[in-house]
Protein backbone atom coordinates (compact mmCIF):
# COMPACT_ATOMS: atom_id res chain seq x y z
CA UNK A 1 0.00 0.00 0.00
CA UNK A 2 1.44 3.38 -0.99
CA UNK A 3 2.31 5.80 1.80
CA UNK A 4 -0.04 8.72 2.27
CA UNK A 5 1.10 12.00 0.75
CA UNK A 6 2.53 14.35 3.38
CA UNK A 7 0.44 17.27 4.56
CA UNK A 8 2.18 20.64 4.98
CA UNK A 9 0.93 23.29 7.40
CA UNK A 10 1.74 26.91 6.54
CA UNK A 11 0.94 29.32 9.37
CA UNK A 12 -0.16 32.84 8.52
CA UNK A 13 -1.02 31.67 5.00
CA UNK A 14 -2.23 35.07 3.78
CA UNK A 15 1.11 36.74 4.53
CA UNK A 16 3.48 38.15 1.89
CA UNK A 17 6.02 35.30 2.07
CA UNK A 18 3.48 32.64 3.00
CA UNK A 19 1.32 33.11 -0.10
CA UNK A 20 4.34 32.41 -2.30
CA UNK A 21 5.17 29.34 -0.22
CA UNK A 22 1.60 28.07 -0.51
CA UNK A 23 1.54 28.61 -4.26
CA UNK A 24 4.86 26.83 -4.83
CA UNK A 25 3.79 23.91 -2.64
CA UNK A 26 0.51 23.58 -4.56
CA UNK A 27 2.37 23.80 -7.87
CA UNK A 28 4.61 20.94 -6.73
CA UNK A 29 1.65 18.75 -5.80
CA UNK A 30 1.82 18.95 -2.02
CA UNK A 31 -1.24 18.76 0.19
CA UNK A 32 -1.36 22.11 1.97
CA UNK A 33 -3.24 23.38 5.02
CA UNK A 34 -2.98 27.08 5.80
CA UNK A 35 -3.95 29.03 8.88
CA UNK A 36 -5.72 32.38 8.87
CA UNK A 37 -6.88 34.45 11.81
CA UNK A 38 -10.50 34.42 10.62
CA UNK A 39 -12.21 32.19 8.08
CA UNK A 40 -14.91 34.85 7.71
CA UNK A 41 -12.44 37.42 6.38
CA UNK A 42 -13.15 37.12 2.66
CA UNK A 43 -10.43 39.61 1.75
CA UNK A 44 -7.89 37.08 3.06
CA UNK A 45 -9.61 33.78 2.37
CA UNK A 46 -10.94 34.27 -1.18
CA UNK A 47 -7.56 35.16 -2.78
CA UNK A 48 -5.95 32.13 -1.13
CA UNK A 49 -8.61 29.81 -2.49
CA UNK A 50 -7.92 31.18 -5.99
CA UNK A 51 -4.14 31.09 -5.63
CA UNK A 52 -3.62 27.97 -7.76
CA UNK A 53 -6.96 26.60 -9.04
CA UNK A 54 -5.37 23.67 -10.90
CA UNK A 55 -3.79 22.26 -7.74
CA UNK A 56 -3.80 18.47 -7.38
CA UNK A 57 -5.09 18.93 -3.83
CA UNK A 58 -7.35 21.89 -2.92
CA UNK A 59 -5.92 24.23 -0.32
CA UNK A 60 -7.38 23.60 3.15
CA UNK A 61 -7.78 26.61 5.43
CA UNK A 62 -8.25 26.56 9.19
CA UNK A 63 -8.64 29.33 11.74
CA UNK A 64 -5.86 29.88 14.27
CA UNK A 65 -4.50 32.70 16.42
CA UNK A 66 -0.88 32.95 17.53
CA UNK A 67 -1.85 33.76 21.11
CA UNK A 68 -4.43 30.97 21.47
CA UNK A 69 -2.58 27.76 22.40
CA UNK A 70 -5.80 25.70 22.30
CA UNK A 71 -6.29 26.09 18.54
CA UNK A 72 -2.95 24.75 17.33
CA UNK A 73 -3.33 21.03 18.00
CA UNK A 74 -6.17 20.81 15.49
CA UNK A 75 -4.18 22.87 12.98
CA UNK A 76 -1.12 20.63 13.31
CA UNK A 77 -3.01 17.33 13.45
CA UNK A 78 -1.99 15.02 10.58
CA UNK A 79 0.78 17.30 9.28
CA UNK A 80 4.21 15.94 8.41
CA UNK A 81 5.76 19.38 7.93
CA UNK A 82 5.04 22.75 9.55
CA UNK A 83 6.26 25.99 7.99
CA UNK A 84 5.79 28.64 10.65
CA UNK A 85 5.79 32.01 8.89
CA UNK A 86 3.24 33.86 11.04
CA UNK A 87 4.73 36.74 13.05
CA UNK A 88 3.83 40.43 13.33
CA UNK A 89 5.73 42.86 11.07
CA UNK A 90 4.27 46.36 11.45
CA UNK A 91 5.19 49.37 9.33
CA UNK A 92 5.89 51.38 12.48
CA UNK A 93 7.20 50.45 15.90
CA UNK A 94 4.39 50.05 18.47
CA UNK A 95 4.30 52.06 21.67
CA UNK A 96 4.73 48.81 23.60
CA UNK A 97 7.37 46.44 22.19
CA UNK A 98 5.50 43.47 23.66
CA UNK A 99 2.84 43.94 20.98
CA UNK A 100 5.50 42.43 18.69
CA UNK A 101 7.47 40.25 21.07
CA UNK A 102 4.61 38.38 22.73
CA UNK A 103 2.88 37.04 19.58
CA UNK A 104 6.25 36.28 17.96
CA UNK A 105 7.62 34.29 20.91
CA UNK A 106 4.41 32.86 22.37
CA UNK A 107 3.07 32.07 18.91
CA UNK A 108 6.21 30.13 18.03
CA UNK A 109 6.08 28.18 21.29
CA UNK A 110 2.35 27.47 20.86
CA UNK A 111 3.01 25.97 17.43
CA UNK A 112 5.98 23.94 18.67
CA UNK A 113 4.08 22.64 21.68
CA UNK A 114 1.28 21.49 19.36
CA UNK A 115 3.85 19.72 17.16
CA UNK A 116 5.19 17.97 20.25
CA UNK A 117 1.73 16.98 21.46
CA UNK A 118 0.42 15.65 18.13
CA UNK A 119 3.53 13.51 17.42
CA UNK A 120 2.99 13.56 13.66
CA UNK A 121 5.40 16.30 12.62
CA UNK A 122 8.75 15.36 11.10
CA UNK A 123 10.20 18.84 10.59
CA UNK A 124 9.41 22.46 11.38
CA UNK A 125 10.76 25.31 9.27
CA UNK A 126 10.73 28.64 11.07
CA UNK A 127 10.71 31.97 9.23
CA UNK A 128 13.19 34.14 11.08
CA UNK A 129 15.16 37.08 9.67
CA UNK A 130 18.65 38.49 9.29
CA UNK A 131 17.33 40.81 12.02
CA UNK A 132 17.99 37.88 14.38
CA UNK A 133 21.58 37.63 13.13
CA UNK A 134 22.92 41.10 12.37
CA UNK A 135 23.16 44.20 14.50
CA UNK A 136 23.20 44.87 18.22
CA UNK A 137 26.66 43.37 18.74
CA UNK A 138 29.28 44.78 21.03
CA UNK A 139 32.44 42.81 20.44
CA UNK A 140 35.99 43.12 19.18
CA UNK A 141 36.41 44.05 15.51
CA UNK A 142 38.29 40.87 14.58
CA UNK A 143 35.62 38.56 16.00
CA UNK A 144 34.55 35.76 13.63
CA UNK A 145 30.78 35.47 13.82
CA UNK A 146 29.06 32.08 13.82
CA UNK A 147 25.58 30.70 14.42
CA UNK A 148 26.31 31.01 18.14
CA UNK A 149 26.22 34.82 17.95
CA UNK A 150 22.99 36.68 18.60
CA UNK A 151 22.02 40.37 18.82
CA UNK A 152 22.06 41.78 22.34
CA UNK A 153 18.35 42.04 23.14
CA UNK A 154 19.20 44.05 26.24
CA UNK A 155 20.83 46.73 24.13
CA UNK A 156 19.47 49.37 21.80
CA UNK A 157 17.99 47.16 19.07
CA UNK A 158 14.45 47.84 17.88
CA UNK A 159 11.31 45.87 18.78
CA UNK A 160 11.14 43.95 15.48
CA UNK A 161 14.75 42.78 15.69
CA UNK A 162 14.19 41.83 19.32
CA UNK A 163 10.99 39.89 18.48
CA UNK A 164 12.69 37.87 15.72
CA UNK A 165 15.74 37.18 17.88
CA UNK A 166 13.76 36.05 20.91
CA UNK A 167 11.35 33.93 18.84
CA UNK A 168 14.15 32.11 17.04
CA UNK A 169 16.14 31.56 20.24
CA UNK A 170 12.99 30.21 21.90
CA UNK A 171 12.57 27.72 19.03
CA UNK A 172 16.15 26.43 19.28
CA UNK A 173 15.90 26.17 23.08
CA UNK A 174 12.61 24.28 22.71
CA UNK A 175 14.16 21.73 20.35
CA UNK A 176 17.19 21.34 22.58
CA UNK A 177 14.89 20.59 25.52
CA UNK A 178 13.02 17.78 23.78
CA UNK A 179 13.86 14.24 24.77
CA UNK A 180 13.44 10.92 22.97
CA UNK A 181 11.97 11.03 19.48
CA UNK A 182 11.84 14.67 18.50
CA UNK A 183 10.98 16.56 15.36
CA UNK A 184 13.56 18.49 13.37
CA UNK A 185 14.03 22.24 13.04
CA UNK A 186 15.46 24.36 10.24
CA UNK A 187 15.40 28.16 10.16
CA UNK A 188 15.24 30.56 7.21
CA UNK A 189 16.77 34.02 7.78
CA UNK A 190 15.95 36.26 4.79
CA UNK A 191 17.18 39.79 4.27
CA UNK A 192 14.76 42.55 3.19
CA UNK A 193 12.12 40.69 1.17
CA UNK A 194 10.80 42.30 -2.01
CA UNK A 195 8.82 41.09 -5.01
CA UNK A 196 5.28 40.60 -6.34
CA UNK A 197 2.34 40.56 -3.93
CA UNK A 198 0.12 37.62 -4.80
CA UNK A 199 -3.03 38.27 -2.82
CA UNK A 200 -3.56 41.97 -3.35
CA UNK A 201 -3.05 43.21 0.20
CA UNK A 202 -0.21 45.63 0.92
CA UNK A 203 2.54 44.07 3.02
CA UNK A 204 4.90 46.01 5.26
CA UNK A 205 7.81 44.81 3.13
CA UNK A 206 6.37 46.59 0.12
CA UNK A 207 5.68 49.86 1.91
CA UNK A 208 9.03 51.37 0.88
CA UNK A 209 8.70 50.52 -2.86
CA UNK A 210 5.14 51.83 -2.75
CA UNK A 211 6.22 55.15 -1.26
CA UNK A 212 9.02 55.46 -3.80
CA UNK A 213 6.68 54.86 -6.74
CA UNK A 214 4.14 57.34 -5.36
CA UNK A 215 6.92 59.91 -4.82
CA UNK A 216 5.86 60.01 -1.19
CA UNK A 217 9.43 60.19 0.13
CA UNK A 218 10.49 63.70 1.22
CA UNK A 219 14.10 62.79 0.51
CA UNK A 220 16.30 59.85 -0.50
CA UNK A 221 18.91 59.32 2.20
CA UNK A 222 22.07 57.37 1.48
CA UNK A 223 20.86 53.96 2.67
CA UNK A 224 21.72 50.46 1.58
CA UNK A 225 19.25 47.56 1.75
CA UNK A 226 20.28 43.90 1.48
CA UNK A 227 17.40 42.45 -0.55
CA UNK A 228 16.04 39.08 -1.61
CA UNK A 229 13.21 38.11 -3.96
CA UNK A 230 10.15 36.73 -2.15
CA UNK A 231 9.98 33.85 -4.65
CA UNK A 232 13.49 32.78 -3.70
CA UNK A 233 12.55 32.99 -0.02
CA UNK A 234 9.58 30.69 -0.67
CA UNK A 235 11.80 28.22 -2.52
CA UNK A 236 14.26 28.32 0.38
CA UNK A 237 11.50 27.32 2.81
CA UNK A 238 10.60 24.31 0.71
CA UNK A 239 14.26 23.31 0.40
CA UNK A 240 14.65 23.68 4.16
CA UNK A 241 11.63 21.38 4.51
CA UNK A 242 12.88 18.66 2.18
CA UNK A 243 16.70 18.69 2.15
CA UNK A 244 18.24 16.51 4.84
CA UNK A 245 21.25 18.76 5.39
CA UNK A 246 19.03 21.72 6.25
CA UNK A 247 18.18 20.30 9.68
CA UNK A 248 19.69 22.08 12.65
CA UNK A 249 20.91 25.05 10.65
CA UNK A 250 20.15 28.74 10.18
CA UNK A 251 20.01 29.73 6.51
CA UNK A 252 20.70 33.31 5.44
CA UNK A 253 18.75 34.01 2.23
CA UNK A 254 20.05 37.03 0.33
CA UNK A 255 20.05 38.16 -3.27
CA UNK A 256 21.37 41.59 -4.17
CA UNK A 257 21.79 44.91 -2.43
CA UNK A 258 19.90 48.09 -3.24
CA UNK A 259 20.96 51.67 -2.64
CA UNK A 260 18.11 54.00 -1.77
CA UNK A 261 19.13 56.46 -4.46
CA UNK A 262 18.30 56.70 -8.15
CA UNK A 263 21.86 57.54 -9.20
CA UNK A 264 24.11 55.95 -6.60
CA UNK A 265 26.47 53.29 -7.88
CA UNK A 266 28.63 52.88 -4.83
CA UNK A 267 29.66 49.36 -3.85
CA UNK A 268 28.77 48.11 -0.41
CA UNK A 269 31.04 49.80 2.14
Amino acid sequence: MAAAEPLVLVTGASGFIATHIVRQLLEQGFKVRGTVRSLSNESKVAPLQKLYPQAKHPLELVQADLLDPACWSAAVDGCTYVLHTASPFPAENPADENELIKPAVDGTLNVLNACKAMQCVKRVVLTSSVAAISGGFETETDHVFTEADWPDVGGSIGPYMKSKTLAEKAAWDFIEGLSGDRFELAVVNPSYVVGPVLCGGMSTSMELPKRLMLRDMPMLPKMYFPCVDVRDVATAHIKAMTVAEAVGNRHIIHGEGLWLSTNRKDPVQ
